[in-house]
């Protein structure tokens, strides 16, 4: 039976889990406006760079972090635009954040670093330096529960998971939604997935088993229609 991270098995509710991710995304968008507002005294930060992510792009991770450069007018023509200015909480939130990120995203071995410069009277470079190290690899991939189920071949379409492929907590969950809607599109209403994986850290290798339990499927029966007149009575169809 598959171990996570080398301990035991997972097995846990996919909806509960994306809310958990998602949150985590959208803490730092949330606090961005008033963590980063200049007031009297604070460095204004003119540079936001990151270095050594080889695998996101930079518009990626900074939707992740609240160090935010003041606006491209600011930063050119200094009398207009909006100031932003160094995080009043510090950078060790980003650096989780960025740490978290790419842990999500199947690199359980991240490091990030930071480095702040001066570049203005009061004004500073913020740099995020990234060592992303290997990522995990999905050494295997078992789909069961799907052998009576008609079309099984289109539920499984297009997944994200593969073997060879990198493994990552959110692409096991959106596969695992994505089973889900599939099936109860195709009229299993109480389709569910039963996740189990394991990480070998060391060895940078991960196996995924997810068992797929359809329910009993939904079929139409008898289908009525009745049509009332404008009155509520009786409707009278009359020709032309």
């Amino acid at each position: 039976m598959p171990r996570p991270f080398g301990s035991a098995t997972i097995r846990r509710s996919a909806a509960a889990v994306l809310a958990f991710v998602s949150a985590l995304v959208a803490m730092p968008i949330a606090a961005r406006a008033q963590d980063v507002a200049c007031e009297v005294g604070r460095a204004e930060v003119r540079r936001l760079d990151f270095e050594g992510n080889d695998t996101f792009s930079d518009d990626e991770l900074s939707a992740r972090v609240l160090t935010t450069p003041s606006s491209v007018a600011k930063r050119y023509l200094r009398i207009v635009g909006t100031p932003r200015c160094y995080p009043s909480v510090g950078l060790g939130p980003d650096v989780r954040a960025l740490t978290q990120f790419y842990k999500n995203n199947g690199f359980y071995n991240t490091r990030v670093d930071t480095l702040v410069r001066k570049v203005g009277s009061n004004a500073v470079a913020v740099t995020f330096r990234i060592v992303e190290g290997l990522p995990i690899v999905l050494d295997s991939l078992t789909i069961t529960g799907l052998d009576s189920i008609p079309r099984s071949s289109e539920v499984l379409a297009n997944l994200q998971l593969h073997k060879g492929g990198r493994f990552s907590l959110l692409a096991m969950l959106t596969d695992e939604d994505s089973i889900v809607s599939r099936m109860r599109n195709d009229g299993y209403p109480h389709a569910a997935v039963y996740p189990a994986s394991s990480v070998q850290l060391q060895q940078h290798r991960a196996t995924v088993a997810l068992d797929v339990s359809p329910g009993p499927r939904a079929r139409i029966g008898v289908i009525a229609v009745h049509s009332v007149g404008v009155d509520g009575g009786r409707r009278e169809d009359r020709g032309d």
